[in-house]
């Protein structure tokens, strides 16, 4: 059967998430389903640790390998299962809440890319992660939300451990659109974590 843990997490959120869920997910990366196989991707880069990060790149690895030489393919029917699937996977690596990946690994997740469009999204990805990262808020119902490059949105909690995931010498840089309240919130994240704002 093909259940889809990721659709499944949609409305259960990471509270749900659990040790035996993870295991679970990162299990089914390998499963011959691709239906199984991307619900389970779309898991690890929200909620698991950095014991996915290696199956993950596995998983890629492999669909690189399936799909080369047949890229154009990706574009007509026959693709209808693989596009989700790398755009999960992509994500999963590219946006992980666990980690963050160094120039080095941004370049290994764009030539490990079947298709243009996600070879165009790792650029820029690799373009936002330059130092100095820009820090950027939201207002929202739930409170302030931060974004740092690519990565977010997060509460100021949030902003903290994923700032000290970045590469020691990254410097950070605040967007103009911060309040008061916003700065000084970002600010105290940056220094906990140990990092610097530039001007």
């Amino acid at each position: 059967m093909c259940y889809d843990l990721g659709f499944q997490f949609l409305s259960l959120g990471r509270w749900a998430y659990s040790p035996a869920l993870e295991r679970l997910a990162i299990g089914s990366l390998t499963s011959r389903k691709v239906p199984v196989k991307r619900g389970a991707a779309e898991l690890p880069g929200r909620y698991a640790g950095t014991a996915a990060k290696k199956p993950l790149w596995e998983a890629m690895e492999y669909l690189r390998s399936w799909w080369k030489d047949r890229e154009d393919q990706l574009s007509e029917t026959i693709g209808d299962e693989g596009r989700p699937l790398e755009l999960a996977l992509r994500n999963a690596l590219g946006k992980a809440d666990a980690w963050v990946l160094t120039d080095a690994e941004l370049r290994r997740l764009r030539d490990l890319c079947s298709s243009e469009w996600c070879r165009n999204d790792v650029r820029s990805w690799s373009a936002l992660s330059a130092s100095p990262v820009n820090i950027q808020v939201y207002g929202s119902s739930a409170g302030l939300q931060f974004q740092v490059g690519g990565y977010g949105p997060g509460n100021a909690e949030w902003l903290t451990r994923k700032l000290a995931q970045f590469p020691s010498g990254v410097m950070f840089r605040l967007a103009p659109s911060f309040s008061v309240d916003a700065r000084e919130r970002a600010e105290e994240a940056v220094r906990d974590a140990g990092r610097v704002v530039v001007p």
